[in-house]
């Protein structure tokens, strides 16, 4: 073990780092933090259920995230839906997202008129698991639960009796064109978006992009349809449009829960269905969330903290939790969307770098507990550099024309001065030195904000 004298203990690759009072070490991450306030007093984070480095993050949707907003906000008390998000940090944009809503009554499908009250009290959120029961009104609740995979969702809706329940799905927004289907046969509703909110960012069309979404039903539905924005269409089975989701309908005496997992993919319909075959292939919501826990107790637990108060430890937690979100899986066993040459490449990549801001040391302490993925992540880079001709600032998940400096190459000459293999030093150099030497095409606005103007 390599002690530090800030009492932080880092464990060795094949041992288990001695446990807090409160059990494991995902037991003190808090993932509130950062979620309230205004303004600067605003961390802007979520509480996110995935995996580390996970592809898609599952947060309760308390309001309409864009740029600048993300999908939940402590202060607020009422929850819209369950969104499926690619959105790293409050200053960029989601991308291929997928919302999913439990409803009685009516079908609504405004979000201002689908919300549903909750209280702190009656609401729980982990890494690995989140809770909530909302009030539907005339004293019925609505329990829902999440739990999740590297690209996929878990999510267990417990509905009250005698009742008209229906889970929704929403692919687009307003302006933003989609498309769904629904299979009664394969109890299954899919579909895509090609939403990228920080396109106006970068200088590339992306016509090939979408994000596509597999959501699939532990039981048979009495009824379903389509919608585009307002207008509901019962036992429609396909739809394209804008603002457009589908729905499915169930009739229970009894209380009565209702199982969905949905895989998601940026290559493809079928592969969302594939990530979910390989990760969650049976209807065992209590075994993933199981496996979920274990897994971040695992890379939690590679660091143990000494004489540290209960606030002290709580805060450290969360903030490697936060540490080990991004960058973000974005490869689907062994294929991957290229968002800078807008093509499918057999390969590994990630996205959601914030180099500008993760270079001086978030980079620095994924060597030490996730050096499994250096190698694979560094290739990430090349690969933007291959297919887009510069390595990125900002990918996410393309380029987005924001931030100065070459911060890429601060993160790749590290991993080769650290020993790290895995990917081409060859052409890290050559990406390095034309981050150099040649300001990239279309940046209009930084352009000499990170190189003296006229070096040769």
């Amino acid at each position: 073990m390599l002690l530090f004298s800030s009492g932080i203990t880092f464990a060795q690759a094949n041992e288990s780092a001695a446990p807090p009072t409160r059990t494991n070490p995902v037991d003190w991450v808090n993932p509130y933090i950062g979620t309230a306030g205004a303004g600067s007093d605003y961390g802007g984070t979520m509480p996110l259920v995935t995996t580390p480095f996970g592809m898609t993050n599952w947060t309760p949707q308390t309001r309409q995230n864009r740029i600048s907003v993300t999908s939940y906000h402590y202060d607020d008390t009422t929850i819209s839906g369950f969104i499926g998000t690619h959105q790293p940090a409050i200053w960029m944009g989601d991308f291929g997202y997928v919302t999913i809503v439990p409803e009685v009554d009516d079908i609504k499908t405004n979000p201002e008129e689908r919300k549903l009250k909750f209280t702190r009290e009656d609401e729980r959120a982990t890494p690995y698991y989140y809770s909530v029961v909302m009030d539907a009104g005339q004293w019925r609740k609505v329990h829902a639960e999440i739990t999740a995979t590297d690209h996929c969702g878990y999510l267990r809706f417990t509905f009250p009796a005698d009742v008209r329940l229906t889970v929704l799905v929403e692919a687009t927004r307003p302006k933003i064109a989609g498309h769904v289907e629904v299979s009664a046969d394969r109890r299954e509703i899919s579909g895509f978006n090609p939403d990228r909110m920080d396109a106006h960012l970068g200088p590339l069309a992306l016509p090939n992009f979408k994000g596509y979404f597999v959501v699939q039903f532990r039981d048979s539905w009495t009824e379903s349809g389509t919608y585009e924005g307002s207008d509901i269409h019962r036992e429609s089975a396909s739809l394209s449009g804008s603002n457009v989701g589908a729905f499915a309908t169930f009739r229970a005496r009894d209380e009565k829960i209702v199982e969905v997992r949905v895989g998601t993919s940026f290559i493809g319909i079928e592969q969302a269905r594939a990530n979910l075959q390989k990760e969650i292939p049976n209807w065992d919501f209590e075994g993933v969330r199981a496996a979920l826990r274990q897994t971040w107790n695992q890379k939690l637990g590679l660091i143990a903290v000494d004489g540290a108060s209960d606030d002290e430890r709580t805060i450290f937690y969360t903030g490697l939790y936060h540490a080990l979100l991004y960058p973000r899986l974005f490869s689907e066993y062994g294929r991957y969307y290229s968002a800078f040459d807008d093509q499918v490449h057999s390969g590994v990549s990630y996205t959601a770098f914030s180099l500008w801001d993760t270079f001086r040391a978030e980079h620095s302490l994924i060597t030490l507990i996730a050096p499994e993925r250096v190698g694979d992540m560094m290739t990430a880079l090349l690969q933007n550099y291959r297919e887009g001709g510069w390595m990125p600032k900002w990918p996410n998940p393309s380029y987005t024309n924001i931030m100065i400096g070459t911060h890429a190459d601060a993160v790749v000459a590290e991993a080769i001065n650290k020993g790290f293999r895995g990917f081409d030093y060859k052409l890290a150099y050559e990406a390095a030195y034309k981050d150099a030497m040649t300001p990239p095409d279309d940046d209009t606005k930084h352009k000499w904000l990170d190189r003296e103007e006229h070096t040769p």
